[in-house]
C-alpha cells in the first residue's frame, strides 16, 4: 500500500508507529530526516486516508483504520501476492541450478564465474585520515574556498 502512497508517507508512518505518544510535526522532521515540505505532504496524504490524525497539534496513528482494507482498495494485495509467487519461482530455479552444479562436480567454494582480468584498474587508495572535508572537496570536485572580506 505504501508503494501507492509513496516512500515519504511510509517513512512518516513508520516514525509514528515507533512513538509511544503523539508527535509534533517538528519532531517528525528530525526523526525521519525529511524536509519540511516532504513531511507536510506525507502527513496530509496519510491524514486524507485516515491513517493518522492530528489532535492538539500532535500526530498519532488512527487505530481503527485497516491497512489490509486500504491495501485491497489500492490493489496492492494482488501485487504482493505476485511478488511472493515470483520470489518462490526464482528460489525454486536457483535451487534447481544449484543442484545441477553439484551433480556436475562443481565444488562449493570455487567461483562459478571466471576471474576478472588483471588489467582492471586497482581500487583507489583510502583517503588520508588527516584530510579535512575541504581537502576532499578540493581534490574530488576542484572546489576552492572563497575568501571573505570583512569591512571595518
Amino acid at each position: 500500500m505504501f508503494r501507492e502512497l509513496g516512500h515519504t508517507a511510509a517513512t512518516v508512518y513508520e516514525a509514528l508507529e515507533h512513538t509511544r505518544e503523539p508527535v509534533r510535526s517538528f519532531d517528525l522532521l528530525h526523526r525521519t530526516g525529511l524536509s519540511r515540505s516532504a513531511t507536510h505532504t506525507a502527513l496530509q496524504t496519510l491524514a486524507a486516508w485516515n491513517l493518522i490524525q492530528q489532535r492538539h497539534g500532535r500526530w498519532h496513528i488512527v487505530a481503527g483504520t485497516s491497512l489490509v482494507l486500504l491495501a485491497e482498495q489500492f490493489g496492492c494485495l494482488d501485487a504482493v501476492r505476485d511478488l511472493i509467487d515470483r520470489h518462490r519461482t526464482e528460489r525454486a530455479a536457483y535451487r534447481a541450478a544449484y543442484a545441477l552444479t553439484r551433480r556436475a562436480g562443481h565444488t562449493p567454494g570455487t567461483p562459478l564465474l571466471p576471474p576478472l582480468d588483471d588489467d582492471w584498474p586497482p581500487p583507489p587508495e583510502p583517503p588520508d585520515q588527516h584530510q579535512t572535508l575541504l581537502d576532499l572537496l578540493e581534490q574530488q570536485l576542484g572546489a576552492h574556498p572563497i575568501a571573505t572580506h570583512t569591512h571595518a
